[in-house]
């Protein structure tokens, strides 16, 4: 079976990130100069606007939405266009951190929103956005999801979009130098969400971004199955490894969901490249068996070599 990754190109990279390089040490040098805690920048996605605060502290998702609206460029498009031709009653958004997709969401669906976002500092930031926004009726909650109802130890990065519940995860980035605060938070369960929404023939959506922590949420649902939800995930197969990346895969299968949609971001927006990426494999439409059989040949090392992926799932 041939690869489902995109192959490398490592010269388009090497340039790329030369070019990223210089234009974040400009912008560091900017901002040193400027007596603010952050920037508020305006979105646009066609048509549609939105304002976004980003502060300084937050060296990942901020520092990437300097440059474009776009972060992951590939996944926005594809969530756009699925927001637009999907008419979703309500939309669980797990992992929201400052707000970029929820503000997505808001735009270009009509849907009842929860967004979820566990670290505090995020949590706030979050609540800035919506308001500049006004975007009041979106129920904003700082908590966890997880396996149980408890308090869990949260992890917070420099990179704020890194930051995790899983000490796995956490103690990895630490021994590569990284630095994380730990703050307790309230964890509750996926189950405790979806009973909200007991009317089984709504139509929802879960977008989830939680740093290898899916395996614990979606495998902890007992309610999952038997309702319709489709599903837009960071596939963190990096983190995951191939045991609990099949464990998942193979659980989802069981939850009644056979198509995929598998989207390969590149590390950068088009406005952060010299020269475009390809685009073979960079989208692929895959029945949920052929992406398990595909994972059940590749090697563990494989996966944790590369990069993770954008997975759309619907019950087809």
């Amino acid at each position: 079976m041939l690869s489902i990754w995109p192959k490398d190109e490592k010269l388009k990279q090497f340039l790329n990130r030369l070019l990223r390089k210089i234009r974040r040490l400009k912008l560091d040098s900017s901002l040193a100069d400027v007596d603010a805690a952050g920037i508020v920048k305006l979105l646009k996605f066609g048509k549609q606007k939105a304002k976004i605060y980003l502060p300084n502290e937050d060296t990942g998702l901020s520092k990437q939405l300097h440059f474009s609206s776009f972060r992951e460029w590939r996944s926005t498009e594809y969530f756009i266009d699925l927001l637009t031709n999907k008419n979703y009653d309500h939309i669980i958004d797990l992992g929201a951190n400052l707000g970029y997709f929820v503000l997505i969401e808001s735009l270009f669906s009509k849907a009842k929103i929860i967004a979820i976002e566990p670290v505090k500092f995020n949590f706030d930031i979050l609540k800035i956005n919506l308001s500049l926004n006004h975007l009041d009726e979106i129920d904003a909650r700082n908590v966890a999801v997880g396996r149980t109802n408890t308090t869990v130890t949260i992890y917070e990065f420099g990179q704020k979009n890194w930051s995790t519940v899983n000490p796995e995860h956490a103690n990895l980035l630490k021994s590569k130098g990284y630095k994380a605060n730990e703050q307790r938070v309230e964890q509750i369960t996926l189950d405790n969400l979806l009973s909200e929404f007991p009317d089984k023939h709504r139509t929802g959506l879960i977008r989830m971004d939680v740093e290898g922590f899916e395996l614990e949420i979606i495998t902890a649902s007992s309610l999952l199955k038997s309702f319709n939800y489709d599903l837009f995930i960071e596939f963190h197969s990096n983190i995951l490894g191939k045991t609990k990346s099949l464990e998942l895969l193979n659980h989802l299968k069981k939850c009644g969901y056979t198509h995929s949609v598998i989207v390969f971001n590149e590390e950068f927006s088009k406005a952060e490249q010299i020269l475009d990426y390809g685009n073979h494999l960079r989208v692929q439409n895959l029945s949920l068996d052929d992406l398990i059989n595909y994972f059940d040949i590749v090697s563990d090392q494989f996966l944790r070599d590369n990069c993770g992926f954008e997975l759309f799932l619907n019950k087809l």
